[in-house]
């Protein structure tokens, strides 16, 4: 379902990103950590341009099912990567 509300591909990713490399780096600059993070982003030549962004209009399913969102995005998101995090042995055999 959608949010209601838009954020771009690399917008999403860096904020992944952030996510993921704040418990595990703090402090890394002084131990050569990497501090960009479009250097932990791969940018893979035959989609450029082709995913700027998806949106998920949810306006049927709140006017018809009464649905409404739950989560904000930030805390959905932390939950997803925590989620993944947790259960490497569901998600790895599939990669």
């Amino acid at each position: 379902m959608g949010g209601g509300g838009e954020i771009t591909n690399i917008d999403l990713a860096k904020r992944i990103v952030e996510i993921i490399k704040s418990p595990l780096l703090r402090g890394a600059s002084a131990q050569g950590g990497r501090g960009v993070l479009e250097d932990w982003i791969e940018f893979i030549p035959d989609r450029l341009g082709h995913d700027l962004r998806y949106a998920i209009d949810s306006t049927k399913a709140q006017k018809e099912l009464s649905w409404k969102k739950e989560i904000d995005f930030e805390q959905g998101l932390k939950e997803t990567i925590e989620w993944y995090k947790n259960n490497e042995n569901w998600w790895k055999r599939l990669k």
